[in-house]
């Protein structure tokens, strides 16, 4: 899916030079710009993996797959950590190739390469003129992914005479505005005759409602949204369903990965035939031939449109371009039973049998029972997994992926009643991450995110019954809820928690311990002990017992000794 035009390669053949037998497998790294979970990412991935995958299974190759999550992470802390990370994760075992998807990754290996993995060939793909293979000539080689939005602006013209205005959506992040700058500059020639109206960066609510309400005859050009305008992150394809639903103007973008989200079409990159062109240059490169001696194509474009979205805005598949790719269509009755309604109409002519007439009849309508209660079936199925979906949003923490507080309350609350009813014993932990904010405000809140995502990795993993919950409290307050156990069991698992999260050495400069630490205040109710009388009382007696430890100095687990 992602931006900006590229550079074709065009060199003369070299000599192939004579080298010694390869050591194998290659180790071969696939590093992407994004987080796991962008649809162009991983379609890119999965082509290159296939093309190598004979390779693969020979022995003669090892993939691995990096995401950097650079498109949405530029700071060089963040950068300066994923250049320690890749020394040491592949200290022993370098990469014999780099396989480089979309600009950000491109970047960090033109400015860090000479610290990671010096002379290591590498083969890039990305939209937008990059300077990269000029300054590295001898052993690196691009594939050019140009985005032709001249073209696609002359295809949209040609589908809606009656255009006059273009709207242009893209997200905060760097991505977003880079794509939506290169839309305007190619646009700037006809501004006066086609305003532009910029959508780019906003908050996401506002986008939704301004998308509505857009000035008749309207084409929206959506590039890509990672990060909205109140710094909300998002997949790309998945926010365009979103927006596709509540627009009034069509959508057009430019990667075949957002076809039957509510793209309309366009002139758009063949991502899995990208990635397969990348992996052959590589094979090349890996059997010996030298990447300045390898003549490569441009990455493949083509003419996509999803027949749904023509239906929507009532375009004819006439005025399409010539060997248009049609997605998401549609088989008619007649389609797929012209050969039984031909055979019917031709036995009803010729015998004239009223008979064969309502047999027909009948069967037809048994057929049209039958899809409409598959539709039914599946209608209400999608329906009930939605449902799940959403209750399983309302429980689960955002950041860190564990229960939320309104999850711990309603789980304390039940068990809270089940310890009285049964007479068993119930636990309660606090935990709070020392020093937090010192760690914000010297890290930064992105790193301050991913150090409570660590540790509630930590927190979930340590506590393993079934009947035991892991919550986030808030801010960098978790909670742990531990049915039918008495204070010494809660606290060895408080405790394992405080060593896993020693193990895993957080690095934090300004704590007396120089790494992460955590304290953790422990109650327990006992049936037969009569001075707690509420839950209430329970989380304030664990909460006190925080209190104390985190006065005693901190890095340590108290249990309420009333």
């Amino acid at each position: 899916m992602l931006y900006a035009c590229a550079l074709q390669v065009q060199a003369a053949p070299l000599p192939r030079v004579e080298t010694e037998p390869p050591n194998f497998p290659h180790q071969v790294l696939i590093l992407n710009s994004h987080s796991v979970g962008i649809p162009w990412a991983t379609l890119l991935n999965q082509a290159i993996i296939e093309t190598f995958s004979e390779d693969i299974l020979s022995g003669k190759v090892q993939m691995h797959v990096e995401y950097t999550g650079l498109s949405q992470h530029l700071d060089t802390t963040y950068q300066e950590r994923l250049i320690e990370l890749y020394q040491h994760k592949y200290r022993d075992h370098p990469p014999a190739l780099i396989l480089a998807a979309d600009v950000s990754a491109i970047e960090f290996i033109k400015t860090y390469r000479h610290r990671l993995f010096p002379k290591v060939p590498v083969v890039f793909t990305a939209d937008g003129g990059h300077t990269l293979q000029d300054e590295y000539s001898e052993d690196i080689i691009g594939i050019s992914t140009h985005l032709d939005i001249a073209r696609n602006l002359e295809t949209i013209l040609h589908l809606h005479p009656n255009t006059r205005q273009f709207a242009v959506i893209g997200g905060a992040d760097p991505a977003g505005r880079n794509l939506a700058a290169m839309i305007h500059q190619a646009m700037a020639p006809s501004m006066e005759k086609y305003p532009v109206i910029d959508l780019v960066g906003l908050p996401m609510a506002e986008l939704l409602d301004r998308v509505a309400h857009l000035p008749e005859q309207t084409v929206v050009l959506y590039t890509v949204i990672l990060v909205d305008g109140d710094g909300e992150r998002f997949i790309p394809r998945e926010i365009l369903a979103h927006l596709s639903q509540a627009a009034n103007a069509p959508i057009y973008s430019f990667w075949d990965t957002m076809l039957g989200f509510g793209m309309v079409g366009g002139y758009v990159s063949d991502t899995h035939s990208l990635g397969r062109q990348m992996a052959s240059v590589g094979q090349k490169i890996l059997a010996g031939t030298p990447p300045q001696a390898i003549s490569v194509d441009q990455g493949p474009l083509a003419f996509h449109f999803d027949w749904k979205q023509l239906q929507r805005w009532n375009l004819s598949l006439r005025r399409l371009p010539q060997d248009s790719i049609l997605h998401n269509q549609e088989i008619t009755p007649w389609q797929l039973y012209r050969l039984e309604i031909s055979a019917a109409l031709a036995i009803i002519a010729l015998l004239l049998v009223a008979v064969t007439i309502l047999l027909f009849i009948r069967r037809h309508l048994r057929i049209q029972v039958a899809q409409r209660t598959q539709l039914l079936i599946q209608a209400n199925t999608e329906l009930e997994e939605a449902n799940t979906r959403l209750l399983t949003l309302s429980h689960t923490d955002g950041l860190t992926g564990i229960a939320n507080r309104r999850r711990f309350d309603e789980v304390f609350h039940l068990e809270w009643k089940r310890a009285k009813r049964s007479g068993l014993a119930l636990s309660v932990a606090l935990l709070d991450v020392d020093w937090f904010k010192k760690y914000n405000d010297h890290y930064g809140h992105q790193a301050g995110d991913d150090c409570l995502c660590q540790f509630a990795q930590i927190f979930a993993a340590t506590v393993s019954r079934a009947g035991d919950l892991a919550a986030r409290y808030g801010g960098e307050e978790f909670a742990l809820i531990v049915p039918a156990s008495d204070s010494l069991a809660v606290l060895e698992v408080a405790t394992q928690i405080c060593r896993q999260l020693e193990q895993c050495a957080i690095p934090h400069a300004l704590s007396p311990y120089g790494y992460v630490t955590v304290s953790i205040g422990v109650a327990t109710f006992d049936p037969v002990d009569t001075q707690i009388e509420s839950s209430e009382q329970l989380l304030q007696y664990a909460d006190e017992a925080l209190y104390q430890a985190k006065a005693q100095g901190r890095n340590r687990v108290l249990a309420h000794s009333g």
